[in-house]
């Protein structure tokens, strides 16, 4: 889920601390550990003015007037959005969006407390969205989330002003 160099140039600074992913791109497909990173700084981490799955997930997350007139919703369909927008969402015919959605309901049913005090499916509440088929045909909308969010000017900075580009 990495593409365009943008999304090369951050993955790099979180990896490698530089700007190794944008001159070798290929090492995301090479090296394991840099791919699980990528994997996992994807959906920890947000990007593009969006909000990170992660956060989605957890119900840290709620929609923008932008976001619910677009029919986002809180719950797992907002993830669907977020990922794959116009290309998958909106319908109830994409075979790709259909499975996905199976998937998280599978994985959501197989899930029990060890001394079966609770299942997965009560962790849902009724008003989440396991889907993005009530979503319009449109990407998720870029927003006022920041990226990197810890990112801080360099103390040596001869202007004294923030460096965007600049890890702390």
């Amino acid at each position: 889920m990495i593409a365009g160099a943008d999304a090369y140039y951050w993955m790099s600074k979180i990896i490698y601390g530089d700007n190794t992913l944008v001159v070798s791109p290929e090492n995301l497909s090479e090296e394991p550990v840099d791919f699980w990173m990528s994997g996992l700084a994807r959906w920890m981490v947000p990007m593009d003015g969006r909000p990170a799955p992660h956060n989605i997930i957890l119900g840290q997350w709620e929609p923008t007037d932008a976001e619910s007139e677009l029919g986002i919703e809180l719950g797992f369909g907002a993830i669907s959005v977020l990922f794959f927008g116009s290309s998958q969402c909106g319908s109830t015919r994409n075979n790709k969006a259909n499975s996905r959605t199976e998937s998280y309901e599978t994985l959501l049913a197989s899930f029990n407390a060890y001394d079966e005090s609770w299942t997965g499916m009560e962790t849902v509440f009724d008003w989440e969205a396991a889907s993005c088929e009530q979503s319009r045909m449109a990407d998720f909308p870029a927003g006022e989330y920041d990226f990197p969010q810890f990112a801080v000017a360099e103390a040596g900075n001869s202007n004294g002003t923030f460096d965007p580009y600049v890890l702390g």
